[in-house]
């Protein structure tokens, strides 16, 4: 079926966790409102907005879903497509963690010295800030999990060191490095991240190849002529980290919320970094990023599909245009 199918992307790149009840339901709501003459100037809350962005992706994703969806339809057809996305969402879910849990412990094995006490690939158990190999990636920047006093704090759950949404994770950074003085320095650029990408949205046996990227100003050049988010891939970052937070936290089952970290907060909070550029050089830093995240996932040929040339300033256009200018005196 075509909805159980597409139902797999909807965890992946459109919510973490809303259901797609409350996405239509929301672009109905809104549907009566212009039905009915409502008052344009009516504002919405926070909440009714990030709903029917997630519905507008929905349908981005799913062109033909409005109009499966429409009011003509039987109930009964509309409550089963409701219900195969749904089936398609959480089994897509589940593959995610499942293969995430076993394949990150095979990376952090494989990329250091094995540790003293060796992570069980199948079980979760001895994970989170039970053990230094998965502390130090979730430990909050704000914290030194190398310091003796903040890890005492930590696993005692002190109300000044409590890990929650609201710090970054050392793994949103290259090589775990956080610089205070440029927080933006490094985040989203963790080998892990994309390896954790790769697993997810090309094939679990392409992150076994290493092909991050060297992200020096010189190298990278981006256009920012249209909003970041038009020139997907690399983020859908924010689905990415959720999913390897959870692999290397302790948790047996899905949750949104474990102990003091709440899932959705977090990522919410990494689409807002994305899409909430207000200046001219947060524009060029997300273009960069994005431009990073595509050449570390899909290598630099073919860049093209992703950030087209101007076309009209190069030397086909220029001469085509000289001589249509000539063709136009002549004549």
């Amino acid at each position: 079926n075509k909805y159980l199918s597409a139902g797999r992307l909807i965890r992946r790149a459109v919510s973490l966790n809303d259901r797609v009840e409350d996405l239509v339901n929301e672009a109905d709501r809104r549907a009566c409102m212009v039905e009915f003459d409502s008052d344009d100037t009516v504002e919405h809350s926070e909440e009714e907005e990030r709903l029917y962005r997630c519905y507008q992706e929905l349908l981005r994703w799913i062109p033909s879903l409005k109009t499966d969806l429409a009011t003509e339809s039987e109930d009964y057809e509309v409550h089963l497509i409701m219900r195969l996305l749904t089936k398609g969402a959480d089994s897509a879910h589940g593959d995610d963690a499942a293969g995430l849990k076993t394949a990150i412990m095979g990376w952090l094995m494989g990329s250091q010295k094995t540790p003293e006490l060796a992570l069980d690939l199948q079980s979760k158990t001895g994970r989170s800030f039970y053990h230094d190999a998965t502390a130090r990636l979730i430990c909050p920047v704000d914290y030194n999990w190398s310091n003796a006093t903040d890890r005492a704090h930590i696993c005692n759950f002190h109300p000044d060191y409590l890990v929650t949404a609201n710090s970054w994770p050392h793994f949103l950074y290259k090589d775990e490095i956080y610089d205070p003085k440029d927080p933006v320095k490094g985040l989203f650029k963790n080998k892990l991240l994309v390896q954790a990408f790769k697993h997810i949205f090309t094939s679990p046996s392409s992150a076994d190849v290493d092909s991050v990227t060297d992200d020096t100003d010189d190298e990278i050049q981006a256009s920012t002529s249209e909003p970041p988010l038009k020139r997907r891939k690399g983020p859908t970052d924010k689905r990415t980290c959720s999913n390897l937070r959870f692999a290397l936290s302790s948790c047996m089952s899905w949750r949104i919320v474990d102990e003091d970290f709440n899932y959705e907060a977090f990522y919410n909070n990494i689409a807002s970094f994305f899409e909430d550029c207000y200046t001219e050089q947060e524009k060029v830093e997300t273009a960069k990023l994005l431009l990073w995240w595509n050449h570390s996932v899909f290598g630099r040929m073919n860049t093209s599909t992703y950030c087209p040339q101007a076309m009209e300033k190069m030397s086909v256009a220029s001469t085509l245009r000289k001589r249509r200018r000539g063709a136009a005196w002549s004549g």
